[in-house]
């Protein structure tokens, strides 16, 4: 079918190969159909060398990409790789910063303790001060106490002796008030005439007891008041002011 598509119609050629017009021939159709059977058979092997390239290029173009792929699945794999790293490396400054955050909690936790030793051992010394106040009041106290029961005792000793005093001033007043009553009975002299004692040798001392109460001879002459109604007053007020003293 080619070939006979290639012969020509009868007509007059032109063919630079006739010399002259005549009708076409034979040779030269066989010449042209050679000419194209090469040319054809060129084109075909350049066709097939073309085609073979082509092979060959998308042969290195797969290479190429398998190459692409397999370095695509070793960056991913590195990028994997990365990504783990960076997880690890995240887990290691999270456990670092944990680390950090518990460092300082038990940092602030011993400042806490020693910050409750310091304040323990200061209440420790405020109470061992207080207690040594209290026990200097109380050895203050005591000393005071034994002051007043020294003066107690002083006071109680001088009560009895001015008692032991009274009670022999008493005795002494009553013994001479006797004899002067018995001189003045034997003698007949009235107690209450108007007589002058002066001259008696028994006359009692100026004492303070007599003192207070006034003397044997007055400007008139007469003994003064007893003494004996009064003294239970006095025995009372001596026993109030002991009760007092020892109450104290």
């Amino acid at each position: 079918m080619f070939l006979h598509s290639l012969r020509p119609k009868p007509q007059i050629s032109s063919h630079p190969g006739c010399a002259s017009p005549e009708p076409f021939t034979e040779l030269c159709w066989l010449v042209r159909v050679s000419k194209k059977k090469q040319d054809h058979r060129l084109r075909l092997q350049d066709h097939r060398l073309r085609l073979q390239d082509h092979r060959l290029r998308l042969q290195d173009h797969r290479l190429r990409l398998q190459d692409h792929r397999l370095r695509l699945q070793d960056y991913r794999l590195r990028l994997q790789d990365h990504r783990l790293r960076l997880q690890d490396h995240r887990l290691r400054l999270q456990d670092h910063r944990l680390r950090l955050q518990d460092y300082r909690l038990r940092l602030q936790d011993y400042r806490l303790r020693l910050q409750d030793y310091r304040l323990r051992l200061q209440d420790h010394r405020l109470r061992l001060q207080d207690h040594r106040l209290r026990l200097q009041d109380y050895r203050l106290r005591l000393q005071d106490y034994r002051l007043r029961l020294q003066d107690y005792r002083l006071r109680l000793q001088d009560h009895r002796l001015r008692l032991q005093d009274y009670r022999l001033r008493l005795q002494d007043y009553r013994l001479r008030l006797q004899d002067h009553g018995s001189r003045g009975q034997t003698r007949g002299v009235p107690l209450n005439g108007n007589t002058d004692l002066s001259h008696c040798p028994h006359r009692p001392p100026q004492s303070p007891i007599f003192t207070q109460y006034g003397s044997l001879h007055h400007a008139g002459g007469k003994l003064p008041r007893p003494v004996l109604p009064r003294l239970p007053a006095i025995f009372c007020r001596l026993s109030f002011i002991l009760l007092t003293t020892v109450s104290v």
